[in-house]
């Protein structure tokens, strides 16, 4: 009889969580280590299943003075659920998106992480979340997950946890993802990028391809009084601090 309710609630565990949701993500990128970092702040809606995940973006009213960079104004926008910004094939880990190439998209299945989780704790939105740390592509990355919600599923690449990741923070604090809202979703989530007739590349082959733009770009001479600024680094760290 123990054995038989424990099968049963298990199955509704499953069930309950074979739902979709729709967690949105506060993010503030804020790199000013040099004249080529970058910046964003914002809202990420990451809508989500145990399979599968599409994510959309929109941007705050934000002034920011960087010490390298100077002053940087952006503008806020909406959702645009025309269109997306990512997808991931979870279960085959499978990450697709735009890049500045107007003609490649990308599809990425390097991006995993052997993150190492610790017995550290803390609590996000009601929800008792463990830490978990690790390295991803030039950055120091510490992660809070939650079991609660076991849906290995994230914002951006970070995924493959025990459990849906609410909080995102890079060591030196330069990017910083924290849910603040979930809820159920009724969105039917299909990859958006197969339906445009657009090449796919790999991530090797957008490094090299990003490499060789920075590399154009940092040695045009522009006219008076005009800049050209392209970021080497976000999230991931395109060309380290040799250009290489």
């Amino acid at each position: 009889m123990k054995y038989k309710l424990l099968v049963l609630l298990l199955f509704n565990i499953s069930l309950c969580y074979s739902q979709t949701l729709a967690i949105d993500y506060k993010f503030e990128l804020a790199d000013d280590k040099d004249e080529y970092g970058f910046s964003g702040f914002g809202i990420v809606r990451l809508i989500t299943d145990s399979s599968k995940s599409i994510s959309y973006v929109k941007v705050t009213d934000t002034i920011v003075s960087f010490k390298n960079i100077g002053e940087t104004i952006q503008k806020a926008s909406e959702f645009d659920f025309s269109d997306p910004a990512e997808y991931k094939d979870l279960a085959s880990n499978e990450y697709y998106s735009r890049t500045i190439f107007p003609k490649y998209l990308l599809k990425d299945n390097t991006y995993m992480v052997a993150w190492t989780i610790t017995e550290n704790y803390k609590e996000i939105l009601g929800y008792k979340c463990q830490q978990a740390v690790g390295h991803y592509r030039g950055r120091d990355y510490t992660l809070y997950f939650t079991t609660a919600i076991p849906i290995q599923s994230g914002p951006k690449r970070f995924d493959g946890l025990p459990g849906l990741i609410l909080e995102i923070t890079s060591n030196e604090g330069a990017i910083h993802y924290k849910a603040i809202k979930i809820q159920k979703s009724n969105e039917v989530i299909e990859n958006p990028f197969n339906k445009l007739n657009l090449l796919y590349i790999n991530w090797d082959q957008f490094i090299n391809a990003y490499k060789d733009y920075f590399k154009r770009i940092t040695n045009y001479v522009p006219e008076q009084d005009t800049a050209i600024i392209i970021p080497k680094r976000g999230v991931e760290v395109f060309i380290n601090d040799n250009n290489e």
